[in-house]
């Protein structure tokens, strides 16, 4: 069962002030649910909160250029897409993920490689350090082969 946590727990953990977990909140970076009058942010938008924000940091650190910049920016938006797709339909290849995704195969196959970078994924077949039991699959295609 997913634990829910109040914005003042947020700020704590986070050792922030709590009108900035609220700020989060509103401006769209911290998803969280209305209870009556009150928010709720679940674990595991508090995680995905976090490691967002911890790869933020690390372009930061890279002084990429502002073209640079966009090209992470779009290698994480297309994973988002992706791991949303695989979530929907485990076992598809990365051609199938592209077309049905109406990507480039170089972006499909950049997005695929940072999440099995992340051990969110793994390819069938394919060798890395993720557990297969415990990530999300996708079946690969014959050019990785």
């Amino acid at each position: 069962m997913e634990k829910f946590l109040r914005p003042s727990e947020v700020a704590r953990l986070l050792k922030l002030n709590t009108e900035t977990v609220y700020h989060y909140i509103k401006k769209g970076d911290l998803p969280a649910a209305r209870l009556g009058r009150k928010y709720i942010v679940t674990a595991g938008d508090l995680e995905n909160f976090i490691e967002r924000r911890k790869e933020a940091h690390r372009i930061e650190k890279l002084n990429l250029s502002d073209k640079g910049k966009e090209m992470v920016e779009g290698v994480r938006a297309n994973a988002e897409k992706v791991s949303n797709f695989i979530n929907e339909y485990p076992g598809a290849t990365q051609v199938e993920i592209a077309e049905a995704l109406q990507m480039d195969g170089e972006d499909a196959k950049r997005a695929l490689h940072k999440l099995q970078a992340k051990a969110e994924i793994h390819r069938e077949g394919g060798e890395g350090e993720t557990e297969p039991s415990k990530a999300r699959w996708y079946a690969g295609s014959v050019e990785e082969r």
